[in-house]
């Protein structure tokens, strides 16, 4: 089951579970797409960003499964997270 994450106000950060997406301004976040690594992606009309995935440690092990959408004036985008919470 994939669980909707909402982004809070402006600060483009979702949190779930323990589980914190960040997603910087617009600039910042598709300027890893320029590099060579990500050519062939580009090729075939997908987009690379750059989030930051931050765990609480309260957060319980078990894989999250986290879709976000988000819509601004520039367009809307849409992602699937899969993140693995691992007890150390």
């Amino acid at each position: 089951m994939i669980n909707e994450a909402a982004f809070e106000s402006s600060e483009r950060t979702a949190n779930q579970d323990g589980v914190t997406i960040t997603v910087p301004d617009f600039d910042e976040a598709v300027k890893c797409s320029a590099s060579p690594e990500f050519k062939l992606l580009a090729e075939n009309s997908l987009a690379v960003f750059k989030v930051t995935i931050t765990v609480s440690a309260d957060a319980k092990p078990s894989l999250k499964e986290i879709h976000l959408a988000y819509s601004a004036c520039s367009g809307h985008s849409e992602s699937d997270f899969r993140i693995l919470v691992i007890e150390e």
